[in-house]
């Protein structure tokens, strides 16, 4: 039952009910369709069983002259599927419009042929329903069964075989709706005339246009006693059989091209339309209450384009053809006003949608489940729902490529219907504006019904006469009498003469141009011939293809017309009239999708690449080439472009050079040219400003070892950008950028006043760079710059492998690095010779007061540990250059990395010693880091003898707090750690830190406090409470 119950959420209820039996009914091809009310109540006594007798009450019957068929019946036996999805002969979406009755009732039975079918939703009294032969001779067996269908007289004669189909639907009662698991509603007799008044009244004629088959709807009351029905309302289309043709021509096509289409069998590449007038005459009881003429146009748009555009999923998933259609009153009855007469949207039957037009529309559109609406942008769907994007799409492809063209051959056909030719157009898809706020779909049926017009489609009342875009043309008068954009018809003209332009001037083409950028459509301009180019020809505007480039200055200097000549091509015409300049760029910036761009960087980046790398050479691998051998680029042409993008760095602080990074623009003073970025290699500016005066011979030496130096007439055109290109090109007092530019594997043949120069440039600005890293280091030794000890001629220190080299110092300091020696000469004897002299450059903590001092005495100063423990004053570290430069050399010559015992000692007689001078808060600060620092290291001493513990313990050297919160120095014995403090605190100074292990031992401080200690702070702290 939960299908039953989703089908009726799915449904409309009430009068729209009729609908779904109707559309029924014209699927089944019947040409008539009768409803009867009937009020009786029938005898329950010869039933075939007596749970039936509940079905005998008020009843809706429906009655149509088609027999069932067997997929009819197949259909039944399931409620939410049917046999109708791959039959594009019927009208329904699903097939399941029959279930729309099961609003009304919970159980219905109908005779077709010879046989009576029972369908029992429920079981209530069959297991689903159940089906009856040979209903003559059952009729007279089980009477009362069968009297509410004899009791209808003519409708059903029981003589044989019945030719059409009779439904009975009783009534949902109270006693239904209590046990009912389809609805609980309960219908009335005046709920069913309610419903035939109001279909009568808003569907009665519309519901006719795009049937296939019905003709005639008739609803008759059977009142309570009476055995004779009674017409109440009647719909007729009359003089059917002239216009049967007409109106079957499409159905009865459709199921023969659709299986070729399946079958991938030829298929004619057309549409396939129909247009007939019709007259549909509206009855109230047998009083004529309307007589209506009527212009309907039915169209099969073309499957194959549909193929195309779908594949094979509007066949397979969608089920859907593009059939649309037409119609439109022709003699507006008494009362009702053309300017406020809007037709529907119909999909088969009206759906609850009012088109801004005087016309209504038909389509096979892809409907919402409660057929209220259409699938569109506006519906609530998931937007990973493959099938409800495709429904969307459908719907919008009916709506632009299908309904204006079925739209063009409307309005040519309504010619013949409309006495004033000019009125006609008021049939056109013009949207009414002042009152409607509608489905997006309507939006732009003007638009895409103009683009299907044919040349020779003679749609233009002008002078008395109709005439086609190749006879005559739409006054722009005209066109705005009628709301019809005349920009659309003349974009129209141009696509469909392709030399149009042969015709006219470069400036009325221009003028043209202008006046349809007015137009917001920017569809209007594909593939015109209409883009002025630098090289005075004209370009189609297109979507593919290569891009035209705005130019939105006009500086003679910087025009990059002026310097890509040879690619002028890309480029809007300089001349173009300013208005359409301002159109095109106002365009562009709007974000339109042609192929028209304003000028970039990234473009002139491509621009250049195409004038260096003619015919695609582009070379890759190779970070330099020879000017020489590139005969269409020379040094002013390169100085040229640096100039333009030199004006647009500085309008542009944003623009990144990275996108000139591979392109060889770097014009250096060999006549070559460079790429911006190589490997690790920067260029530099052949100029002594910033040189010290006695560094000016530098550059030649500089050269012999690899450095790249720029052309000087391109340094002049990026003086004004010197910062944003200092990532690439240099000064030659930046001695990191240097150092990273040396080809480090380079050969050499340096002269002994080429390397005594270098030396002393390389050691002067390394005294100022702060940016220099281990790399460039390592760049040094590869360079033949050093005199190894007992040789003359220079040498690099990467000549031999697996060999540590030693720096000794020289009187001046800046030399020390020159003279060097390997591990080759007995390292061990070397050190020996050095660790004991005083060649190490060291400072105070501070990095003051110069002096040099032997390795064996000095601390690393890169253990805080050890540094806390000196004060400001004494000069124990290596100096900071000196150390990052030589640490592991100075290492080995016995720079020290802990204290010993030794150290220790001095340490404490040092502090003793500033006591002395007054300046103890520093000095209690140092003993309590040495205290912490033996405390920390005490198992790493190594030979604690007992003149060392003697020491540590008779000295006045720790720190302590005393009885009144004052800082003093204490001797182990009288005074105790953080441990004992609220033991002792009131007799004894206290160490505010807590020793351990075997330290602690030695202090003494793991045995307790006397008790006299104890008991003397007990009594000063009952005095203290």
């Amino acid at each position: 039952m939960a299908e039953g119950t989703e089908i009726l959420e799915e449904y409309p209820d009430h009068w729209q009910v009729l609908r779904e039996i109707l559309q029924n009914s014209d699927d089944s091809q019947s040409t008539k369709q009768v409803f009867i009310l009937d009020h009786n109540t029938y005898p329950g006594e010869s039933l075939f069983k007596s749970e039936l007798s509940r079905f005998q009450g008020p009843a809706l019957l429906s009655i149509n002259n088609t027999k069932f068929n067997d997929d009819d019946f197949k259909s039944l036996k399931n409620l939410a599927n049917s046999e109708k999805q791959s039959q594009y002969d019927k009208i329904g979406e699903k097939g399941i419009g029959f279930n729309s009755i099961f609003h009304l009732c919970d159980s219905c039975s109908f005779i077709t042929d010879n046989k009576l079918t029972i369908i029992d939703p429920h079981r209530w009294c069959y297991g689903g329903g159940i089906i009856y032969n040979d209903v003559v001779t059952l009729s007279q067996e089980y009477h009362d069964q069968f009297y509410p269908f004899k009791n209808l007289g003519k409708f059903i004669p029981f003589d044989g075989s019945f030719e059409g189909t009779i439904f009975r639907c009783p009534l949902r009662t109270e006693r239904d709706s209590k046990e009912s698991e389809i609805s609980e509603e309960i219908y009335e007799p005046s709920q069913i005339l309610e419903m035939f008044k109001k279909f009568f009244e808003k569907d009665s004629v519309n519901c006719l246009f795009f049937l296939r088959y019905i003709e005639c709807i008739e609803f008759y009351e059977l009142k309570e006693g009476k055995s004779e029905p009674e017409l109440i309302y009647k719909i007729l289309l009359k003089d059917a059989e002239k216009v049967r043709e007409e109106r079957q021509m499409i159905v009865k096509a459709i199921t023969l091209i659709m299986k070729n289409l399946k079958e991938n069998k030829p298929i004619q590449e057309t549409t396939l339309d129909t247009s007939y007038k019709a007259s549909i005459v509206r009855y109230e009881k047998e009083v004529i209450v309307e007589d209506s003429s009527w212009l309907i146009l039915n169209m099969l748009g073309n499957l194959f384009d549909a193929k195309k555009n779908f594949h094979n999923y509007f066949v397979e998933k969608l089920g859907f053809i593009p059939n649309v259609g037409l119609a439109v009153k022709l003699n507006l009855g008494q009362g009702e006003n053309e300017n406020n007469y809007h037709g529907n949207l119909f999909c088969f039957f009206p759906l609850q949608i009012t088109t801004p037009f005087r016309v209504s529309i038909n389509g096979h559109f892809a409907v919402t489940n409660n057929r209220r609406g259409l699938w569109s942008g506006e519906t609530n769907y998931s937007s990973s729902d493959s099938l409800a994007n495709l429904k969307i799409k459908w719907n919008k492809y009916l709506f632009e490529e299908v309904i204006p063209q079925a739209w063009v051959k409307f309005i040519i056909k309504l010619q013949a219907y409309v006495d004033q030719k000019e009125a006609y157009y008021k049939f056109w898809p013009i949207a009414d504006q002042t009152q409607f706020v509608s489905l997006e779909f309507f939006s732009d049926i003007l638009k895409n019904m103009i683009k299907k017009i044919n040349q020779d489609d003679e749609i233009f009342w002008e002078n008395g006469q109709m005439l086609s875009l190749s006879t005559g043309y739409f006054s722009d008068g005209l066109c705005a009498g009628h709301d019809i954009p005349n920009i659309l018809f003349v974009s129209k003209f141009f696509q469909e003469h392709e030399n149009w332009q042969d015709k006219l001037t470069p400036n009325e083409i221009l003028a043209l141009f202008d006046y349809l950028l007015n137009d917001e459509d920017n569809e209007i301009l594909n593939d015109l011939k209409m883009i002025p180019l630098a090289d005075e020809t004209f370009k189609k505007i297109s979507r593919f293809g290569t891009v035209t480039y705005i130019c939105s200055d006009h500086q003679d200097e910087d025009d990059p017309r002026e310097i890509f000549k040879d690619q002028l091509e890309k480029f809007i015409a300089k001349d173009i009239p300013p208005n359409l300049l301002d159109r095109l760029i106002a365009k562009v910036k709007k974000g339109w999708d042609f192929k028209i761009e304003i000028l970039t960087i990234q473009s002139i980046a491509e621009m250049v690449k195409n004038k260096i790398y003619q015919n695609g050479n582009h070379p890759n691998s190779n970070d330099e080439i020879v000017m020489d051998n590139l005969e269409w680029i020379n040094l002013e042409w390169i100085n040229r472009v640096w100039c333009y993008l030199c004006n647009k760095f500085k309008e542009n602080k944003e623009i990144d050079l990275k996108i000139f990074e591979d392109i060889h623009l770097i014009p250096t003073n060999h006549n070559t040219l460079r790429k911006l970025k190589t490997n690790q290699i920067k260029y530099f500016l052949n100029s002594v400003e910033k040189l010290q005066g006695h560094f000016a011979q530098i550059y030649p030496v500089l050269e012999k070892l690899g450095i790249i130096f720029i052309n000087k007439k391109f340094k002049n055109n990026i003086a004004p950008l010197k910062t944003r290109f200092s990532v690439y090109i240099c000064d030659m007092s930046d001695i990191a950028s240097v150092l990273t530019s040396l080809n480090r594997n380079g050969e050499y043949n340096l002269n002994k006043n080429e390397v005594e120069l270098f030396i002393k440039y390389l050691s002067y600005y390394l005294r100022f760079s702060e940016s220099h890293t281990e790399y460039h280091i390592e760049t040094i030794k590869c360079l033949p710059i050093f005199k190894e000890v007992g040789k003359n001629e220079p040498t690099s220190l990467n000549l031999k492998e697996n060999v540590t080299w030693f720096f000794l110092p020289t009187d001046k300091e800046e030399d020390y690095d020159l003279i060097i020696a390997s591990e080759s000469m007995e390292f061990s004897s070397l050190k020996n010779k050095v660790h004991n002299n005083s060649i190490v450059p060291c400072v105070t903590i501070q990095g003051k007061q110069i002096k040099y001092a032997k390795p064996v005495d000095l601390y690393d100063p890169s253990i805080p540990s050890i540094v806390h423990l000196f004060f400001d004053d004494e000069q124990i570290f290596p100096e900071e250059k000196f150390w990052n430069q030589h640490k592991e050399q100075l290492k080995i010559l016995g720079v020290k990395t802990s204290l010993s015992l030794k150290d220790v000692v001095e340490r404490i007689k040092t502090y003793i010693e500033r006591q002395k001078m007054g300046d103890n808060n520093e000095v209690y600060d140092k003993s309590r880091n040495l205290l912490i620092y033996i405390n920390d290291n005490w198992n790493s001493f190594k030979d604690k003898n007992d003149e060392f513990l003697s020491f540590i313990k008779s000295q006045k050297w720790i720190p302590t707090i005393d009885q009144s919160g004052d800082k003093s120095f204490s001797v182990s014995s009288e005074c105790r750690d953080k441990s004992y403090e609220h033991l002792v605190s009131l007799i004894l100074p206290i160490l505010d830190y807590r020793i351990e292990n075997q330290f602690r031992r030695l202090l003494e401080w793991n045995l307790y406090p006397s008790v006299d200690i104890i008991l003397e702070q007990m009594s000063n702290c009952s005095k203290v409470a």
